[in-house]
């Protein structure tokens, strides 16, 4: 029996308790650019729908045998990516809610620069550019979606800050980018991942002073802020929440509800 999936693709311990250094003004001087415009947006789509053979074949002895499940994929659409001043962006990471699909972008290298893609995918052989926001003065390396909220982990030059690594609380009305915003201070040089886990949010940051800082949503306040070296990224499957970290590689969990190292 042939699979055929469906594809979009996007060229010691330290304890700390406060309130977290935060800005919530609109932005003033252009460093987020919003594009709402669906005929603009619709222009980086080319639909293609073109099947992909995967070459399952197993290597036994020099000899190739065949798979017992051929898998076959179907490209439905390319989507340029965002570009600022003329610099192509390069896509960190995506996260699916429904038939909503939000992609993040950044930077090779310098200047700070990344955005945000909303796509609908509730037509899965057509789906669509809703909305975009470009940041002029920080990659956006990971996002995750609660409440009509995104929750950006960026690498910002922004110097009100103590430090480069920020995460940026975003409004979304009608399914589209808003430039209501908060941004909220964490350790390091980046921070590199983030996760919703019940009332709290991970965030993981590195490499050099890395942690991973727990905020409770409620009312934005830290709950603890471990240093883990090289922390990369966060995942929960509903029980636990993972830390993965390189560098050496190693695996933190953390509890669901209170937000602990277990």
């Amino acid at each position: 029996m042939k699979t055929r999936n469906h594809l979009l693709s996007l060229t010691t311990l330290f304890f700390m308790v406060g309130i977290l250094n935060y800005c919530t003004e609109p932005p003033k001087d252009r460093r987020i650019i919003l594009e709402n415009n669906l005929s603009t947006l619709a222009k980086r789509i080319t639909y293609t729908n073109q099947v992909i053979e995967i070459d399952t074949s197993l290597q036994v002895d020099g000899m190739a045998k065949p798979s017992i499940h051929p898998v076959s994929l179907e490209l439905i659409a390319e989507v340029d990516p965002p570009e600022i001043d003329g610099q192509p962006l390069q896509a960190t990471d995506i996260y699916v809610r429904g038939d909503k699909v939000y992609v993040s972008y950044n930077m090779i290298g310098e200047p700070y620069l990344g955005a945000v893609d909303i796509f609908n995918a509730r037509h899965e052989d057509d789906p669509d550019l809703k909305s975009s926001m470009l940041f002029t003065d920080s990659d956006v390396n990971g996002l995750t979606y609660k409440d009509n909220y995104l929750y950006l982990a960026l690498a910002t030059n922004r110097d009100e800050f103590d430090s480069p690594a920020v995460v940026e609380k975003v409004r979304i009305r009608r399914d589209q980018l808003t430039d209501e915003t908060e941004t909220f201070d964490v350790p390091s040089w980046a921070a590199t991942d983030v996760e919703v886990a019940d009332n709290h949010l991970f965030v993981t940051s590195g490499a050099d002073s890395g942690h991973v800082t727990v905020i409770r949503l409620q009312n934005d306040e830290v709950v603890f802020s471990y240093p883990i070296e090289d922390a990369r990224g966060v995942a929960t499957d509903g029980d636990d929440v993972a830390v993965v970290a390189g560098t050496p590689a190693r695996l933190v969990t953390f509890d669901y509800d209170s937000g602990e190292m277990l």
